[in-house]
C-alpha cells in the first residue's frame, strides 16, 4: 500500500532522469485535474541497432512521444507512469478485474497502460504527457531480434482487440463482439491469404508492413475467438 499521494511506476529496465520525481510532483501539485502523467523513453542498446528498428522508429518499445507534444493525451507509457493515489483508489472501487497486463519476465503481453488510461478518464481525470520527463530504456540483444518483435506486435494486436471492446462499450454501447463471427472469419481468411508471404517467410520481410500484418491478424483472431468463447 502506497503511503504517499503520488505513485510512480518504474520498470526494471528503465532509469528515470535525475529530476523526474521532482517534475512529477510539481505537475500534480499545479494541475489538480490531472490524474496520470507520462514521459518519453530514450533507448540504450546492448547491440547494433537493426535496420528495421530505425524504419519503425522504435515503435513498441516505449520510446519518444510517438509524435505527440507536451499536453493532454489519451494515454501514456506504463514505463515511468505516475498516478495520483486517490485516482488509483477510485479505479479500485469500480470493483472489476483488469483484463490486460504489461510484459512480465519472458511473457509478452501489453495494453495494461492503455487500459489504466481509459479507467483514469472514466473516473473523471485527465492524462498529461510531458516530453521533458525522460527515462533510459535498456534494450537487450534478444529484444532486438525480429522474431521477438513480431511476437510483441502480436501481443499488441490482442490487446487492441480488448481495448476496442472497451471503447465500443463505453462510448457506443454496442460492442463489436456482437457482430457476425462468420463474416469476421471470412474477412480474416482473405486478409491472411493476401499476405501469405509474411506468414511463410517473415524473416525475409523485416519491415513495417510485415509487423503491421502480424498485429492486425492477432487482433482479428482475438475478436473472433472471444465471440466464440462468449457464445455470441
Amino acid at each position: 500500500t502506497a503511503r504517499y499521494d503520488y505513485i510512480v511506476l518504474c520498470d526494471d529496465d528503465n532509469w528515470l532522469c535525475a529530476d523526474y520525481l521532482l517534475k512529477v510532483y510539481y505537475l500534480f501539485e499545479t494541475m489538480p485535474e490531472v490524474g496520470m502523467i507520462g514521459g518519453a523513453g530514450e533507448p540504450v542498446m546492448e547491440t547494433t541497432v537493426p535496420a528495421w528498428f530505425t524504419e519503425l522508429e522504435g515503435f513498441g518499445y516505449a520510446l519518444g512521444t510517438e509524435g505527440r507534444k507536451t499536453g493532454y493525451v489519451d494515454s501514456v507509457y506504463g514505463a515511468g507512469m505516475a498516478l495520483r493515489k486517490r485516482v488509483f483508489l477510485k479505479i479500485s472501487n469500480i470493483k472489476f478485474s483488469l483484463i490486460l497486463t504489461d510484459r512480465t519476465g519472458s511473457h509478452l503481453s501489453s495494453g495494461g497502460d492503455t487500459e489504466i488510461s481509459i479507467l483514469v478518464k472514466t473516473v473523471g481525470f485527465k492524462i498529461y504527457l510531458d516530453s521533458s520527463l525522460t527515462y533510459k530504456h535498456y534494450l537487450s540483444r534478444n529484444r532486438l531480434k525480429w522474431r521477438y518483435y513480431l511476437k510483441l506486435r502480436q501481443s499488441f494486436g490482442k490487446a487492441n482487440a480488448y481495448l476496442q471492446l472497451y471503447n465500443d462499450v463505453l462510448l457506443l454501447g454496442d460492442p463489436i463482439i456482437k457482430r457476425n463471427r462468420g463474416i469476421q472469419f471470412l474477412s480474416l481468411s482473405k486478409f491472411m491469404a493476401t499476405h501469405l508471404k509474411y506468414i511463410m517467410l517473415p524473416s525475409f520481410f523485416k519491415n513495417s508492413r510485415c509487423a503491421n500484418f502480424y498485429q492486425q491478424m492477432s487482433m482479428r483472431l482475438t475478436l473472433i475467438f472471444e465471440k466464440k468463447r462468449m457464445g455470441t
